[in-house]
């Protein structure tokens, strides 16, 4: 297993590796690279493009992000799905999806640290940025499928990776091959 660790560039590439010792050190790069976001937006195109020319063999590629990024990324998958499995982990965060009547609050965008005040009294505000959150849902998965990428909808409201080991188990039982039971 290998990575490709990215936001607003590609900041480390792991080479393929094998074992348990391999697994630690990944997660461990994996840890080291979230202490240490980037300074622009995600660039997702150009890290799915980056994979693309890296993997050189049919593969299960595995892509996690929540795709809220700009456009420009549904294309290098679509490209990337010709030649490889795809698997879109889309993590998304319950929260995400509505705003609280808490009074006026700071809002910050996590990409861009641009910050505003609202007013989350407001119905109608609040009622806008749930139909407006719903869309944004709609197209990131109407993208996915259009890429022909596998999608496994993970919520930061479980813990993800028992959440990815389901999904993946899932869809092995589906192609008739079963995997061996987790230990937890």
């Amino acid at each position: 297993m290998g990575a490709l660790l990215f936001d607003d560039r590609v900041r480390s590439i792991i080479p393929p590796s094998a074992g348990r010792t391999a697994l630690l050190q990944l997660i461990a790069r994996l840890e080291r690279a979230a202490e240490a976001p980037g300074d622009g937006p995600t660039d997702l195109g150009r890290a799915v493009t980056e994979a693309g020319r890296l993997i050189r063999r049919p593969s299960m590629m595995i892509l996690i992000s929540d795709f809220m990024t700009p456009g420009g990324w549904q294309q290098p998958l679509s490209s990337l799905a010709i030649r490889h499995e795809v698997v879109a982990v889309w993590v998304t965060d319950p929260r995400e999806g509505e705003i609280p009547d808490v009074g006026v609050a700071t809002f910050e965008d996590p990409e861009s640290g641009e910050q505003i005040l609202v007013d989350t009294r407001s119905a109608h505000l609040r009622a806008r940025f749930q139909n407006a959150a719903a869309e944004r849902r709609e197209t990131i998965r109407a993208d996915l499928r259009r890429a022909r990428a596998a999608i496994a909808e993970l919520s930061t409201a479980e813990e993800l990776i028992l959440q990815l080991v389901a999904f993946m188990k899932h869809r092995e039982a589906q192609r008739g091959h079963r995997l061996p039971p987790a230990s937890a």
